[in-house]
């Protein structure tokens, strides 16, 4: 069994929080897993992340991995819906970026490697970081 904190950071902050470092927006755009051996460290590093209210920060216990089904077990079993939660995630990434400045997009886009970017306009930074994000 393994007890797993999920943690979304769009805030473009370095954060850590009980010896744990949880990277900014410029080096991940992806959901951070943070596994745990007991239940209650879990849910307390998930309740002090959320307890910043950072914007753009935010933690999901995702409970116990089990071989019970996830509506017995109460846990949301992510695979089954990981189209959805493709399209939140795509969402919630744009919104982030959208708080960015441009200066900072092209900066986001330099340290991922892309290429071509630098006559773009805002929204097509976002789509090209966006669609480079998914791949």
């Amino acid at each position: 069994m393994k007890n797993t904190v999920v943690v979304t950071n769009a805030s473009g902050v370095r954060v850590t929080i009980q010896g744990r470092r949880i990277k900014s927006l410029r080096e991940t755009i992806q959901d951070q897993e943070f596994p745990f051996k007991k239940d209650g460290d879990a849910v307390r590093f998930a309740d002090s992340i959320n307890g910043m209210n950072q914007r753009g920060l935010s933690a999901l216990y995702a409970g116990t991995e089990t071989e019970e089904s996830s509506v017995e077990s109460g846990v949301i079993d992510m695979s089954t819906s990981s189209d959805d939660a493709a399209v939140i995630s795509t969402l919630a990434l744009e919104k982030e970026l959208k708080e960015l400045t441009v200066k900072d997009l092209k900066a986001m886009c330099k340290s991922k490697g892309l290429s071509n970017y630098s006559a773009l306009n805002e929204d097509e930074l976002i789509q090209l970081i966006i669609k480079n994000t998914q791949e």
